[in-house]
């Protein structure tokens, strides 16, 4: 995409999914991944040289798993941690502490008004932290939880709130759900979130496939622990018995 660097500003692209969605599983989480504009081909690159030196070119996702997928995954994230220039920032919330009722009730439109409220709240923490530019955000448009105007009310709401808050050279241009199976860099963010989600969520019974992700989640957790100006998780936590409506 051709975005234009207009009147000095960074142009920022964010790449965001979501973990925890099934009903097996006890925390609720959104990861988003962070990069300048101008690194994004150096990252495409980084991942197509892998994808050509194994013969890969199915889709990268995490709970897909085999010898050769995990040996994949592990170069892919060697190449990219070692490259660094990213950011990555989740949140993680206890579907227990979420008062259902205040957001419509447990039908499809109260969990994806919890997804939306969310979602706005991780992108709105991780702008402010980030820094002023422009930022294009990007979802998986295949994601079944996504109702309820998400793309205009993660845009105009934290748009307004920025701009309520005095962050005037902070600014959402657009909120686009695009094909998570033709872009790569959507599929990192995949990978990332699921390696960071096994200490949150981990249902896996095959022995093999389990130590396959262990160790993923191990490298990447490594790193967060060396590199932690690159990662944001927030473990959201309220005094309250019940998470209201923010």
């Amino acid at each position: 995409k051709n975005l234009r660097n207009t009147g000095g500003q960074m142009n920022y692209l964010a790449y965001q999914d979501e973990s925890g969605v099934s009903k097996e599983e006890d925390k609720f989480i959104i990861g988003i991944l962070f990069i300048k504009k101008e690194d994004e081909y150096k990252l495409r690159d980084l991942i197509q040289k892998v994808r050509d030196n194994n013969h890969f070119y199915d889709e990268l996702h995490f709970n897909k798993t085999s010898n050769l997928r995990s040996k994949v995954y592990k170069e892919l994230l060697q190449n990219v941690l070692s490259y660094g220039k990213f950011k990555f920032h989740m949140i993680v919330i206890d579907k227990k502490y979420i008062d259902y009722k205040r957001f419509g009730g447990k039908s499809k439109i109260g969990r994806s008004r919890v997804y939306n409220k969310f979602t706005q709240l991780r992108v709105l923490h991780s702008i402010e932290k980030i820094g002023p530019g422009y930022y294009y955000i990007y979802t998986d448009a295949k994601s079944s939880i996504k109702e309820d105007n998400f793309t205009e009310y993660l845009k105009n709401y934290t748009n307004f709130v920025l701009m309520c808050e005095g962050y005037t050279q902070y600014i959402i241009k657009t909120v686009e759900p695009i094909n998570s199976k033709k872009d790569d860099l959507l599929q990192l963010d995949d990978l990332l979130l699921g390696a960071l989600s096994v200490n949150h969520n981990n249902k896996c019974t095959n022995e093999n496939e389990n130590e396959n992700k262990k160790e993923l989640a191990a490298f990447v957790r490594n790193d967060m622990l060396h590199n932690k100006s690159r990662y944001e998780e927030w473990i959201f936590k309220t005094n309250k018995n019940k998470i209201a409506n923010p």
